[in-house]
């Protein structure tokens, strides 16, 4: 092919992109709800601020914890939370690099987390649930204090990663969930 025609070619689809671009109902996802406004204008930060984040077991659990509870409410814990969100987190460590007498080197942190979101004053009304994962990798050196606080930085890393895709994920939800009709199903109806 010659190269104008590949040059109009490319230019006609380039055009063509633009012409759909404006259909893409893109939004952020953290704003204000403007109740009066169009549905467009919803954002999922007054939802995600109604969410309290139930205790999670064990050091990982209290970081996840933590990390949620910053992300979703960083105003403070909502007094009467609208939402409950219950997680679970399981870790597991491999070796990533090997050297030449068969001692480990790197190793990866594996970090699953599960949650599950219910209405607060009706616990048995699942709205929605998933599971991230989440990976950290840290070096293995000769010191042993250095290769554990290599190791306690990379959970925390994987675990406040797991937290941000958690909050995106719920965040997501509520969008559709509002726009669709999913949230007021289950809130009025309880289904």
């Amino acid at each position: 092919m010659d190269p104008f025609r590949r040059r109009l070619l490319a230019t006609a689809l380039l055009g063509g992109a633009a012409l759909l671009l404006p259909g893409c109902r893109a939004r952020p996802l953290y704003g204000k709800f403007d109740p009066e406004g169009p549905l467009d204008s919803y954002q999922a930060s007054d939802d995600l601020r109604a969410i309290a984040v139930s205790p999670i077991p064990d050091r990982s659990g209290q970081i996840l914890h933590n990390a949620l509870r910053n992300q979703l409410t960083p105003a403070g814990v909502p007094a009467n939370p609208a939402y409950r969100l219950d997680a679970t987190v399981t870790e597991s460590v491999g070796a990533s690099q090997l050297q030449i007498d068969a001692t480990a080197s790197r190793a990866l942190l594996i970090v699953n987390a599960n949650y599950n979101v219910v209405l607060a004053r009706f616990p048995q009304v699942g709205l929605v649930g998933g599971q991230v994962t989440s990976l950290s990798a840290y070096n293995i050196g000769e010191s042993e204090y250095a290769t554990r606080r290599a190791e306690v930085d990379a959970r925390e890393r994987a675990l406040e990663e797991a937290a941000r895709r958690i909050r995106q994920r719920l965040a997501s939800w509520f969008i559709e969930a509002r726009a669709d009709g999913t949230l007021a199903r289950k809130l009025y109806i309880g289904e």
